[in-house]
C-alpha cells in the first residue's frame, strides 16, 4: 500500500464524479458522455471485479493497452486492477476505501501515526514531518530525529527488505507502532504511538523572512483539498500586510491532491492577469474526448507579490503539484529549488462502487501552451539538499537558505550549482502515502 493517497490529481467537489450508466463487462461505452461507470447492482467479489475490468477497458487514460484477463479468478477488484495497469507508466491507479477517499479529499484527514521518515545524503533514516496534533506530535518527534527502528526492527532492515507498510500496521484504529530514535542532542529513546484519525493542514507553515533586506513569504504547503482555499487566503493576506516582496513556496513533500485548488492558488500569484484564461487542459483517450476540459485560473483578486516565486521541491512533489507548476508556467517565470519532481502529468477520478473506490489514470494535463508530458519530472533552477536536521521555515535549512537567494538575487548562489544527493523516501503512515500514491 506504498501508493495509496499522495499525488491524486482529479476534479474538485465531484462535478465530474457523478457515476452514469454504462453498459456491463465487456461492453464499455464509446459515447464519451459518461465518467464512471454505474456502480454495479451486485456486491459480490465477481461484480465488483467486473466493474474494475470495465473500466479499466474503458475509462482508464492506457484502456488499449490493458489485457483480456478472467476478473472473475481474482480475489480482490485491487487485484484485477493491479493486473491491468499499464506498468510502463502508471505508478498511480489504486483502489482504497470510499471512507478513506472521502477524509483525506474532503477533510484533510487519515488513519495514522502522523510522522514520514526519509533517508538523507549522510545514509541516515530521519523524520522529515510531523503533523500538528497527531499521535507522533503528542509523542514528542520531531523533524530531524534519526529513527533507529520500528517495532524494535532495525531501519536498515526494515528499507532493505522493505517492510515499510508491515511494520506501520494495518489501516485500523488502535493499531500500535513503538519508533526508537535519536533525538538532536543524540539522545536515544522510544515511544509508543497508537493509530487514529489525523489531519493534515494544508498549509503547514506560512511565515515572513527577511533576506538581504527584502521581506520574502514561505508558505509550505502539503495538500491540494476542499480546506486548501481558505487557509491560502489567511496565509497570503499576512503575506500582504507584511508587505513581501517575494514569495517560496515549499511543495517539498506535496504529493497532490485536487486540481481546482491548485487553479485558485495559481489565480493569487498572477495578480488576476490571467483569470479566466487556461490553467490546464485535460485530454482523455480516444474514446473519451468528449470528456475533455479547460481549467481555467480564478480570478481572486491582488497576488500576494509582485516578484519573483520560486518553489521548492522533490521527488514527493506530485500531480496537482506539479500542474501548478507547469500551469504557471506560460504567464510567469517559474523558478524550482531542490531537486526534481516526482513526475505525474496525469489526473484521475474517484469512481465509487460497494463502499469502495477506484482511482485509475483517465487523463494527461497540460498547459495553455500544451506543454506536459513531464513523467521524468520537472527539473530545478538550483539543486539542494533538504536538510532534515534543519526545522522546515529555519533560513539555515539548505533548500529554504537557495530559495531566499534566488528570490532576492534571481540567480543559484555558486556554491549548490552542483547536483544534490538523493534522497529516498519511506511511505507515510497510514493511508497518506509519499508522492505517487494516489
Amino acid at each position: 500500500m506504498m501508493r495509496k493517497l499522495v499525488g491524486v490529481s482529479t476534479a474538485w467537489g465531484g462535478i465530474l464524479l457523478i457515476a452514469l450508466t454504462l453498459a456491463g463487462c465487456g461492453a464499455g461505452n464509446s459515447a464519451g458522455t459518461a465518467v464512471c461507470p454505474a456502480a454495479p447492482s451486485s456486491c459480490d467479489t465477481a461484480s465488483q471485479n467486473c466493474y474494475v475490468y470495465d473500466l479499466m477497458k474503458d475509462l482508464y487514460f492506457w484502456s488499449g493497452t490493458t489485457p483480456i484477463i478472467d476478473y472473475a479468478s481474482y480475489g480482490a477488484p485491487a487485484d484485477v486492477l493491479a493486473a491491468m495497469v499499464y506498468s510502463p507508466k502508471d505508478r498511480w491507479s489504486y483502489v482504497t476505501s470510499a471512507a478513506a477517499y472521502t477524509a483525506i479529499f474532503s477533510h484533510g484527514n487519515y488513519l495514522g501515526y502522523g510522522f514520514g521518515v526519509k533517508q538523507g545524503g549522510d545514509g541516515v533514516w530521519r523524520v522529515y514531518i510531523v503533523y500538528p496534533g497527531s499521535p507522533a506530535a503528542v509523542a514528542g518527534l520531531r523533524r530531524g530525529y534519526a529513527v533507529t527502528s520500528l517495532n524494535s526492527v532495525p531501519v536498515a532492515q526494515i528499507a532493505a527488505q522493505n517492510l515499510w507498510n508491515q511494520e506501520f500496521g494495518a489501516d485500523v484504529a488502535g493499531v500500535q507502532l513503538s519508533v526508537g530514535y535519536t533525538d538532536a542532542a543524540g539522545v536515544a529513546g522510544n515511544v509508543t504511538l497508537i493509530k487514529s484519525e489525523v489531519t493534515v493542514p494544508p498549509v503547514y507553515d506560512a511565515r515572513v523572512l527577511y533576506y538581504g533586506g527584502e521581506a520574502v513569504g514561505y508558505l509550505s504547503f502539503t495538500m491540494f483539498s476542499d480546506t486548501t482555499s481558505a487557509a491560502v487566503d489567511d496565509s497570503f493576506a499576512r503575506f500582504q500586510r507584511a508587505g513581501i516582496r517575494h514569495l517560496v513556496v515549499d511543495l517539498r513533500y506535496n504529493g497532490g491532491g485536487l486540481l481546482n485548488p491548485a487553479a485558485y492558488i495559481a489565480g493569487r500569484m498572477v495578480d488576476g492577469q490571467a483569470a479566466g484564461a487556461v490553467f490546464n487542459r485535460y485530454r482523455h483517450n480516444a474514446a473519451h474526448r468528449g470528456l475533455d476540459r479547460l481549467l481555467r485560473f480564478y480570478a481572486t483578486g491582488p497576488a500576494a507579490t509582485g516578484g519573483r516565486v520560486i518553489f521548492i521541491t522533490t521527488g514527493s512533489t506530485a500531480s496537482a503539484s506539479e500542474s501548478l507548476i507547469n500551469g504557471l508556467k506560460p504567464f510567469m517565470d517559474v523558478a524550482l529549488v531542490g531537486s526534481k519532481t516526482h513526475g505525474k502529468p496525469a489526473g484521475m477520478y474517484g469512481c465509487h462502487f460497494c463502499g469502495n473506490v477506484i482511482v485509475a489514470i483517465a487523463f494527461e494535463l497540460e498547459n495553455a501552451h500544451g506543454e506536459g508530458g513531464y513523467y521524468n519530472g520537472i527539473g530545478v533552477n538550483c539543486a539542494a539538499d533538504d536538510g532534515l536536521t534543519v526545522a522546515l521555515g529555519d533560513p539555515a535549512e539548505p533548500s529554504l537558505r537557495v530559495a531566499l537567494s534566488y528570490a532576492v538575487n534571481g540567480s543559484c548562489p555558486a556554491a549548490v550549482q552542483k547536483p544534490g544527493v538523493a534522497a529516498v523516501t519511506a511511505p507515510l503512515t497510514g493511508i497518506y502515502r509519499e508522492a505517487g500514491a494516489f
